[in-house]
């Protein structure tokens, strides 16, 4: 199994780290530094002084576009009554890589609401919620105003009762797409709502359901064009062929120009640095080069200069899954795996029994980590360029892309003393001479590349999440296998308990 000797490996590292001898290449950090083509300054890979045109990936130009014109947005709204008539009507609510819908709730003119949410464990396959909904609003930190909705329940809410409430939501932003309206809510009450108590999450996006009249699309391609945009929807036909319905936006996601999204295609020969799929609407903000027909020719994650991006522990890596699902969770998302392996009493290491599923050319570990026969998802193996991750990135992406998509300091810092064996991409390594492992105290993320030893013909770059749960914790990594041109040639993400 690639888990056990991933496992036999790492323990090999730990025990050479706290023992001080590891071994690297005789280089300074300046020559690791150009060794690794590791930049030291917040650079994106293709960027440089050159003037290009647009729809080129040289250089990143501004974004361009008119001047923003609301006077006939439809969705631009002057007054509360404006923002009630679109706010009354059913809305659904589809979590990020499922196909049933969730919950939906309808609210009526009389400020009165009626919420439907779906549990097939429930004796009528779901529950249903009454109450009352109100509009108010708040400043933001910017100072901007925004729109909010409270939604009380009244007595006898079965499950909710205690709770009193569905959440109280902030109105963060709300466009056209597809002939239907869609409405973002983001939880900022203290406490928990339907989101978090069901769907572990504070954000969602809803789609608004029985538009009659039909909002009018006014929104054009935007042609041999640079620009941000909120992809409200990604849909692939039976051709296998994509369209993204694409709002403008700034690099952060808040809307620019109208607020409607225009269906783009994918240009015959387009560029695709993260998977169409992956967009979770209103999560991630694309960054798009068009050609002069108006399709897509480049499609990238927008990141903007000042933001950070770490790798985070509920990251879906790949295809909606999360480690610790179960074997039933998986099969929901993937269907029935190709073969199925277990290991024997002679196999078993660390957390004991271990089961493999293979899909093509990806393999998904199952673990025992509570001892109580529940087996859960613990690593996910890849090792074939034809599988994007959410992040877009593959096997055979170079380091470039990789140092793009997540962070890196401005000052790189060996990791040891004597004989360093690394160097910290952002954050610290848990990891001391004296105690083996120091537990964290709260929620912290991490990054290094591990040198390659003499002889070996790649290294690697791992990104880690640790989670204090009681006295022990939880690791989360996310490890790309690199040849040494720079080229990576495995992606394992996994899962520990210490």
């Amino acid at each position: 199994m690639k888990r056990i000797i991933c496992l036999v490996l790492a323990a090999l590292m730990l025990l050479s780290m706290l023992c001080g001898c590891t071994k690297k290449p005789e280089v300074n950090v300046g020559e690791l530094k150009d060794k690794y083509q590791i930049p030291v300054e917040s650079e994106k890979p293709g960027e440089s002084a050159a003037a290009v045109t647009p729809g080129t990936p040289e250089a990143k130009p501004e974004a361009a576009g008119p001047d923003v014109n609301v006077s006939g947005d439809p969705l631009d709204f002057e007054t509360e009554e404006q923002l009630r008539q679109y706010i009354c009507g059913t809305w659904q609510y589809r979590p990020p890589y499922e196909e049933e819908i969730a919950f939906a709730i309808t609210l009526t003119e009389d400020g009165m609401f009626r919420c439907m949410r779906t549990d097939e464990a429930a004796a009528n396959g779901g529950y249903e919620y009454v109450g009352y909904w109100a509009l108010d609003s708040y400043y933001d930190d910017d100072g901007e105003l925004v729109d909010a909705i409270y939604l009380d329940l009244m007595p006898g809410n079965t499950d909710l009762e205690e709770l009193g409430t569905l959440g109280d939501f902030a109105l963060v932003g709300r466009s056209i797409c597809n002939g239907s309206y869609i409405m973002e809510w983001s939880q900022y009450n203290n406490g928990d709502s339907i989101l978090s108590m069901f769907y572990d999450t504070y954000y969602a996006v809803l789609w608004k359901v029985n538009c009659d009249p039909a909002p009018d699309a006014q929104g054009e391609k935007r042609r041999d064009d640079y620009f941000y945009a909120n992809c409200w929807k990604a849909e692939q036909d039976a051709r296998g062929e994509w369209t993204l319905w694409l709002d403008d936006s700034d690099v952060y996601g808040w809307n620019e120009n109208l607020m409607e999204a225009v269906p783009y295609k994918l240009a015959a020969e387009a560029e695709l640095r993260c998977a169409p799929e992956a967009f979770t609407p209103g999560i991630y903000v694309a960054e798009v080069w068009t050609d002069r027909n108006g399709d897509i020719s480049i499609l990238n994650w927008a990141v903007a200069d000042d933001e950070l991006l770490l790798f985070d522990r509920d990251e879906s890596v790949l295809w909606g899954l999360n480690l610790g699902m179960t074997e039933e969770e998986v099969k929901a998302i993937l269907g029935e795996p190709d073969s199925i392996e277990e290991s024997g009493e002679d196999d078993m290491f660390l957390y004991g029994k271990e089961i493999s599923y293979y899909y093509d050319d990806v393999e998904l570990n199952f673990y025992d980590y509570q001892e109580n026969g529940e087996m859960l998802l613990g690593s996910v193996w890849i090792d074939s360029e034809d599988i994007l991750l959410s992040s877009g990135l593959s096997v055979g992406c170079t380091l470039d892309d990789l140092l793009y998509y997540y962070s890196c300091d401005d000052d790189l810092r060996e990791i040891g003393v004597d004989d360093p064996w690394g160097m910290y991409l952002y954050g610290e390594y848990l990891y001391t001479y004296d105690n083996g492992y120091a537990p964290p105290e709260e929620y912290e993320q991490t990054a290094y590349v591990n040198y390659p030893m003499e002889g070996d013909d790649e290294y690697t770059i791992t990104y880690t999440a640790y989670m204090p749960i009681g006295e022990k914790f939880e690791e989360t990594n996310l490890v790309f296998y690199l040849d040494m041109d720079n080229i990576i040639t495995c992606i394992c993400w996994d899962r520990y308990m210490f």
